[in-house]
């Protein structure tokens, strides 16, 4: 048998009039895997996304044609939700943890594959915290305008900010599936912050997201950014009939430009 799968596994038999069925009692095929290593195993971030490398023998060799489903030991059973595969290495992304009960704790992994439950060994260490958003100015932005945002992150940052290894978008409260992507434009390391450009959306508020090359996703729990303009007066409010009177409108998220203001 070329390139075999683990998993139990029973004979398909086809004829030109279909498919021929199995009796209950014909034995499946059982065919073993091993697990040799996983990379990285230490330092995962708590908050997940983190993809993990398993190594091993006999791995879907597609992926959709197998059952996948692998799991950590903590509490939660924290899940690695399987990406890519060959023969020799399974591809997994990891979910969030509870980042109080796992913080720096080490966890073992059960993983079964096509209904076979593969012995393994490995053994993979939390963080022990998570590094956070520390300030997004504005946090109001208009949804027509091209828009500079300043981010922020924690003065200890484990590592050194460069436009390349990081990337930022945001999905819309109300319609996760609606995901704009800012480009990362500069960065300072010094201060720990960067400026990525926000290029428009539809009105409305969005959860912000942001991922380092390194060290992962970045905790942004509570920040969003509003997406509106808004008219919150104008003066004069009566003028001639035959016009000539200015107008001064006041509001928010008005461009610099009069260009950007139609009226």
């Amino acid at each position: 048998m070329q390139n075999p799968v683990c998993g139990t596994h029973k004979p398909i038999l086809l004829s030109s009039l279909g498919l021929i069925p199995n009796l209950a009692a014909v034995a499946g095929l059982q065919i073993d895997c091993t697990i040799t290593s996983v990379t990285p195993s230490s330092g995962l971030n708590l908050l997940g996304g983190d993809n993990i490398t398993i190594s091993g023998t006999n791995l879907p060799i597609v992926l959709w044609r197998s059952i996948v489903e692998i799991k950590f030991s903590d509490t939660q059973e924290t899940t690695c939700v399987a990406q890519d595969s060959t023969t020799t290495t399974l591809v997994c992304l990891t979910s969030a943890f509870d980042k109080t009960a796992s913080a720096g704790s080490t966890l073992s992994t059960t993983i079964v594959i096509n209904g076979l439950t593969v012995s393994n060994s490995l053994s993979l260490t939390m963080a022990s915290t998570v590094k956070a958003t520390t300030q997004m100015s504005p946090s109001s932005v208009s949804p027509v305008l091209k828009t500079r945002v300043t981010v922020t992150l924690e003065s200890d940052f484990p590592h050194t900010l460069t436009r390349a290894d990081l990337s930022m978008n945001v999905s819309a409260v109300n319609d996760t599936s609606y995901i704009r992507y800012l480009n990362v434009i500069s960065v300072d390391d010094a201060t720990k912050s960067f400026v990525a450009m926000f290029g428009g959306a539809y009105s409305g508020q969005f959860n912000v997201h942001i991922r380092h090359s390194a060290y992962g996703l970045v905790e942004t729990a509570g920040l969003v950014l509003d997406v509106s303009g808004n008219i919150t007066s104008y003066t004069p409010t009566s003028g001639s009939i035959y016009g000539g009177t200015l107008l001064t409108i006041t509001g928010t998220n008005f461009g610099n430009a009069t260009t950007d203001n139609p009226v």
